[in-house]
């Protein structure tokens, strides 16, 4: 009798823990006090007798109530106590540059510091939804346009058809070309098919990495694309379109500077509409930074 009861205790245990879901994606948070309420919630269930008393002793705090004080918004956390946060919970690379993004916006207190805070979130949440590419996938870069395609995915009206592929792209490709683009994407893993017969994106953003090109393929890459957007110029509402061109004069230990400010910028950019929650349209913004000088020896 006693085994059968531990047996119906161990089931019940079971079936509550399945009941309660832990924490959604991290990325899914804009603030960390609901991340860590929820994470201690499930962890309660998973661990019965896990208190905020057992919480804050983990995490080598004196006082018994730290925890609870913090999430309920009654207390900060210091930069230190986000770290130990970070090791108990199990969070690392892109996810604790995330969530300690989170803990300065909330401590942040001019409107300088929110604003850098900002940033940093926006650049945090690029490289949490980023997928890199692998060896197999770089064929998709092969071509300015297979990329672009694929965001023609996030589009409420998209169709799996090539002909609504180059529509859409003013004709810049083919229909053909369209085709065996959206073939390609699936075959890479890029688009998947999902139970109600949508298709969809596989990562919500897509990273080449600092490897996937070659000099020759990246100029080829780049040039295709430049030779499109010259199609593209005279047949767009200008009022759509930003056109900018700087001539900056630069010291030359600077330029990695520069290049470095410009990565960033992308990745804020990234950040700030990766949870676009109803795109209706798809654009192209390009960065790009060319020495015309030469330096003489």
């Amino acid at each position: 009798m006693e085994v059968n009861s531990q047996s119906e205790l161990q089931t019940t245990a079971m079936k509550a823990q399945a009941s309660v879901p832990g924490p959604r994606l991290l990325r899914s948070y804009a603030d960390y006090r609901s991340y860590l309420l929820d994470w201690f919630e499930q962890k309660k269930i998973s661990r019965p007798g896990f208190s905020y008393r057992r919480f804050s002793e983990v995490l080598g705090l004196k006082s018994p109530n730290f925890m609870q004080l913090v999430i309920s918004g009654q207390r900060g956390i210091s930069a230190d106590v986000a770290d130990k946060l970070c090791k108990q919970i199990g969070l690392k690379g892109a996810e604790r540059t995330y969530f300690l993004s989170l803990v300065e916006r909330d401590q942040a207190k001019t409107e300088e510091d929110r604003r850098l805070a900002d940033k940093h979130l926006l650049a945090a949440r690029k490289k949490l939804v980023t997928s890199h590419l692998d060896e197999v996938k770089q064929i998709v870069v092969s071509e300015w346009y297979h990329l672009l395609v694929r965001e023609l995915v996030f589009l409420p009206n998209f169709k799996m058809d090539g002909d609504f592929v180059s529509r859409s792209l003013n004709g810049l490709i083919s229909e053909s070309e369209a085709t065996k683009s959206l073939q390609l994407l699936v075959e890479a893993g890029f688009l998947v098919k999902k139970e109600d017969g949508a298709w969809a994106a596989q990562d919500v953003a897509v990273d080449t990495g600092d490897y996937t090109f070659t000099r020759a393929s990246m100029s080829k890459h780049h040039g295709d694309t430049l030779v499109a957007w010259g199609k593209n110029l005279e047949t767009l509402n200008p009022k759509e379109q930003e056109l900018g061109l700087l001539h900056i004069p630069i010291a030359s230990e600077k330029i990695p500077e520069l290049r470095d400010r410009i990565r960033k910028f992308q990745d804020e950019i990234i950040g700030w509409l990766c949870e676009e929650k109803a795109p209706d349209r798809v654009v192209q913004l390009g960065t790009y930074l060319i020495p015309f000088d030469k330096i003489e020896d």
